[in-house]
């Protein structure tokens, strides 16, 4: 099985959110992964997202020829960060069990009712979506749209299910 290439670390994650640093790795590194593989190479495209892996993964993100990727990865972190940060939270606030899915709770702390639960994971949503349309806007005005003939989501970066206009069920360039 080949090691599994992120594009943000826990301790990044952890230091721009809220999120407790003894938060367990086994809650936090799926998160991450989600918020790479569906989040980002849906939002970047398959090319750039694959270009961003191998430049990571080689260590040659910080070489000068690839200064537009790193600066991708730089605004992209930021949002990775409340992107995985908005997958923890209900990771974190229930779990599946033998018996069912059932609340995690310690003798030391009282967990919050899952409304507000579901309220905190909105703010790190709307964080996220902020730092997605970041992204757009890095990939418009950047030269890597014009040097990979990939297909970024760049029309519609918010998380809401209304829809915000344009054509339907095309794609956009």
């Amino acid at each position: 099985m080949t090691p599994t290439i992120l594009l943000t670390s826990e301790k990044f994650v952890k230091e721009v959110t809220n999120l407790s640093d003894n938060l367990s790795g086994k809650l936090l590194l799926p998160a991450i992964k989600e918020a790479q593989n569906f989040g980002l190479r849906n939002l970047v495209g398959n090319q750039i997202y694959n270009t961003l892996l191998n430049l990571v993964a080689t260590k040659e993100i910080d070489l000068e020829v690839n200064s537009s990727y790193k600066e991708l990865l730089d605004v992209a972190q930021y949002y990775l960060a409340y992107s995985a940060a908005t997958n923890v939270i209900i990771l974190s606030a229930v779990k599946i069990d033998n018996i069912g899915v059932v609340r995690v709770t310690d003798s030391n702390t009282e967990s919050v009712p899952l409304s507000d639960t579901f309220t905190i994971r909105d703010f790190y949503k709307k964080k996220s979506d902020y730092y997605r349309q970041q992204v757009s806007e890095y990939l418009k005005n950047s030269n890597l749209r014009s040097e990979t003939s990939c297909n970024t989501n760049t029309y519609s970066n918010s998380s809401t299910n209304i829809w915000l206009g344009g054509p339907r069920g095309k794609r956009v360039l």
